[in-house]
């Protein structure tokens, strides 16, 4: 006799290779081909964050309450950082580089911390304001 199943989708992530993770978490490619290949398309990146930020985000923040890693800030940042002491704009400029929502190129310059961004912007997680120290909202300067 015929029964009515309900179908169930899964969605299957892709495997990736553990560099994919750490690109996710650094920046780092590691000088894994296939990574480097994801870095030609914006799009595939997105897909790399979109399939891992489950994972990649609960783990970072649990090791560094108050931080992001880099795929957060390259596909989720709502915008960049303010710097201390000037006129800030939000302006985003696509040619510019930026790494964790600050211009590469401004060494010296003192920008909010990333505990302070996201406290600012209200997107600290449940509990991980408690974790943080004062320290954690002590400006940081650009020396990369």
């Amino acid at each position: 006799m015929p029964t009515k199943r309900k179908r169930r989708s899964r969605k299957i992530r892709p495997e990736y290779p553990p560099e994919a993770r750490h690109f996710l978490e650094t920046g780092d490619y590691q000088n894994n081909f296939e990574i480097y290949l994801m870095l030609r398309s914006k799009e595939k990146l997105k897909i790399l964050w979109d399939d891992l930020k489950g994972v990649v985000l609960p783990a970072w923040i649990k090791r560094m309450p108050g931080s992001r890693p880099h795929g957060w800030w390259t596909h989720d940042s709502p915008g960049l950082r303010r710097r201390i002491g000037e006129k800030n704009t939000d302006d985003f400029h696509p040619s510019e580089v930026y790494v964790r929502g600050i211009l590469v190129h401004e060494k010296g310059v003192p920008y909010e911390s990333q505990a302070e961004y996201l406290s600012r912007l209200n997107l600290l997680f449940p509990g991980e304001r408690e974790k943080l120290t004062p320290k954690d909202f002590e400006p940081e300067v650009v020396d990369e």
